[in-house]
């Protein structure tokens, strides 16, 4: 994964999102995804909501306008254009692609829908036939974004299946096991072990086994698994010790416990920048 620092805009929509979903969803910042048809795309935020769907947000700065045709950013540095529709699309097509092509896999197609997160711009209408001013997130929408998804995710239209605790699980381990997410990479014991876990706890689930929730994260409400520390989401793998140039992504300190150091100024967030290997 590319490394760089989030962005205001992106810290501002991550913190709203954590906040407002708390322990009800899997939150997960700045993955990339290499996929045939989009190529390389990145997406900012990534919500997972047990019995819901899947958000998959990307994040614009500055002041965003639609003006004929062509979205417009404008921050103090000038104006350019963006694509911030095609970027959200691909990345939630390339998320899909990704699942369904690891052979652990067998959720098949989950729900899942794109927004277009805009902390600093007013939205009032839709920009452009693509713009659809439901799974647009201005700045007023931000103390409710939380029902802004769920509503989008909850239309009956849509043909997909919601996706399980269990398989949420599941595909947020194949993801942090991926690193970036490029097709072929990953193929540790942490990978191949995470992933059989979440399997085996989901045929248990099938078949009605009751003590399941012996497996699930009192933060989360999720199946983490015995291979993840109780202490972090999303999942840091059990491990004599590990830093942030092993994770490379924001992790979640749950409960004030941080036994990695991974919340250097004791915010209750770790790894928000991590450094070189």
């Amino acid at each position: 994964m590319a490394e760089r620092t989030q962005t205001k805009s992106e810290n501002l929509i991550a913190s709203a999102l954590r906040e407002q979903f708390g322990d009800d969803a899997v939150v997960l910042t700045g993955l990339r995804f290499t996929d045939d048809r989009h190529g390389d795309v990145e997406a900012d935020a990534i919500v997972f909501i047990p019995d819901q769907g899947v958000a998959i947000i990307e994040v614009k700065g500055g002041v965003v306008e639609y003006v004929n045709g062509d979205w417009l950013v404008r921050t103090k540095r000038g104006g350019r254009r963006c694509h911030p529709v095609k970027q959200a699309r691909g990345a939630k097509h390339a998320l899909r692609s990704f699942l369904e092509r690891q052979p652990e896999w067998s959720g098949g197609r989950i729900r899942a829908e794109w927004f277009v997160a805009m902390p600093f711009t007013s939205v009032e209408r839709d920009f452009g036939p693509e713009g659809r001013r439901e799974q647009l997130i201005g700045s007023a929408d931000l103390p409710s974004i939380r029902t802004q998804i769920e509503g989008v995710l909850a239309n009956p239209e849509m043909p997909e299946r919601r996706p399980t605790a269990l398989e949420i699980h599941l595909a947020s381990s194949l993801l942090h096991a991926s690193a970036d997410v490029r097709p072929g990479f990953g193929k540790s014991f942490l990978r191949r072990w995470g992933a059989w876990l979440g399997i085996m706890l989901l045929l248990l689930g099938g078949l009605g086994f009751r003590g399941i929730q012996h497996f699930t994260s009192r933060s989360t409400g999720v199946g983490v698994g015995v291979g993840c520390s109780p202490h972090y989401v999303p999942c840091v793998p059990l491990r004599a010790d590990m830093d942030c140039t092993q994770i490379r992504h924001q992790e979640r300190v749950v409960d004030k416990q941080d036994p990695y150091h991974l919340d250097a100024d004791g915010d209750g967030l770790g790894c928000e920048v991590w450094p070189k290997p």
